[in-house]
């Protein structure tokens, strides 16, 4: 079976793009005249964009949604199909849980949060 296109898939080759264009937005945000000038800093845009990227916390938490999108992506194929059959989603959920619980370099807050919401969606879907 081929990957299927996704969503998700999109999200998360956006956000390794932005991974490895880490040291351009950098760059960016250096640029002045960029965040004090045209429509968009009429508009406020430019100060939400500088917001993102002068985060410290920007790579640590791209890095940290790569990782997530990438656990939902291996499942991704079960969770699209009209034909798989209960107990394989059943499953793929419960090592979905057990993947979340496990995420390297995640706080336990944001697992535990991760953790509830698998587990929350596929108890829902069985009752």
């Amino acid at each position: 079976m081929q990957h299927v296109p996704t969503r998700w898939g999109t999200l998360n080759g956006c956000f390794k793009s932005l991974q490895v264009a880490d040291n351009i937005l950098n760059g960016l945000e250096s640029r002045v005249r960029f965040f004090h000038h045209g429509k968009y800093q009429a508009e406020g845009k430019t100060c939400r964009i500088k917001a993102v990227l002068t985060d410290p916390d920007f790579v640590t938490k791209l890095d940290e949604c790569i990782a997530i999108l990438a656990r939902i992506d291996m499942y991704i194929k079960i969770f699209q199909s009209d034909a798989g059959p209960c107990p394989d989603v059943y499953k793929a959920f419960l090592e979905l849980e057990e993947k979340m619980r496990n995420l390297p370099n995640v706080d336990t807050d944001k697992k535990s949060y991760l953790v509830e919401l698998v587990r929350n969606f596929y108890v829902w879907g069985c009752t």
